[in-house]
């Protein structure tokens, strides 16, 4: 519950780009501080499109206690993206309540009951999967595979989207002349080149808690996927954490199965991949 007792008392928004255009109702009641009575419910209206903080609720008249029983943030602009902050001007001194971005025609709303929550407009594309193989998935060829289970369908869409890349994989050499090459692939579009954005990866070649041994890079801007960013020519035979991730821009009507991929180098003696290995992709179009 949101409380105004004070006439120095107010609730501001903050619209951090300083465009766009915000539509802010308030509906709030008022309760006499010495008797209780509540009053008739009412509303205020404001209509935001410039930088800086704008009074959404107003103070309240002396012995008043002014209720916030409902706020409605709504990001009108067709294209601009608005960080918007929500807090509580007590006569100068200011205590942020959320800090929430929103997108093209997403909604910002606060009741008693519920407190803040946003509502998205179009919900964007998020998915997780997890290494099928409940003991290990052994690949012994220098040939790029996918790893079993860890492969998500982008939605087709007539627009053009931006994915963030993650994934967390678990893996071992089956000796060390054999190293590790992990990355993304489309997997079924064969070599894929994003109309945008890179990936990376970190992994280890020598296992050590205090002094490990790790090999990290990431590729050009806009490269193909379906090569690892490292290439290892040695590696651990004890499992080994690998961390790949990144961004993928994907061009408008565009059928794309991303899958977290891996191959061994230099010889096809094998590598293992593990039970607990997780790929994300998570879209962030504005």
């Amino acid at each position: 519950m949101v409380l105004l007792t004070l006439t120095t008392d107010k609730l501001q928004l903050v619209n951090v780009p300083g465009s766009g255009s915000l539509d802010v109702v308030a509906t709030y009641t008022d309760r006499n501080q010495s008797t209780g009575i509540v009053g008739l419910a009412d509303r205020q209206l404001t209509s935001i499109t410039g930088s800086g903080a704008t009074d959404i609720l107003a103070s309240p008249g002396a012995t008043t206690t002014r209720v916030l029983e409902t706020l409605v943030v709504r990001n009108l602009h067709a294209t601009t993206v608005s960080d918007v902050i929500i807090r509580f001007n007590a006569s100068g001194s200011l205590y942020e309540f959320v800090e929430v971005r929103l997108f093209p025609n997403d909604t910002l709303l606060y009741t008693i009951e519920s407190g803040f929550k946003k509502a998205t407009a179009v919900p964007r594309f998020d998915a997780y999967r997890t290494l099928t193989d409940q003991s290990f998935h052994r690949i012994d060829t220098t040939q790029q595979q996918a790893l079993p289970g860890l492969t998500i369908e982008l939605p087709f869409s007539s627009s053009a989207k931006t994915y963030l890349l993650e994934a967390y994989v678990m893996a071992k050499s089956v000796i060390t002349t054999t190293g590790i090459r992990p990355g993304f692939m489309a997997s079924n579009a064969g070599v894929f080149t994003p109309s945008g954005g890179r990936v990376g990866a970190i992994g280890g070649v020598l296992n050590s808690v205090t002094g490990a041994t790790l090999s990290a890079a990431c590729t050009a801007a806009g490269s193909p996927l379906g090569s690892g960013p490292i290439a290892q020519t040695t590696g651990s035979t004890a499992v080994t954490p690998f961390f790949l991730f990144g961004s993928i821009a994907v061009p408008a009507n565009s059928a794309i199965a991303i899958s977290a991929m891996a191959n061994s180098e230099i010889s096809a003696s094998g590598c293992d991949f593990y039970e607990g290995s997780w790929f994300h992709v998570q879209e962030v179009t504005g």
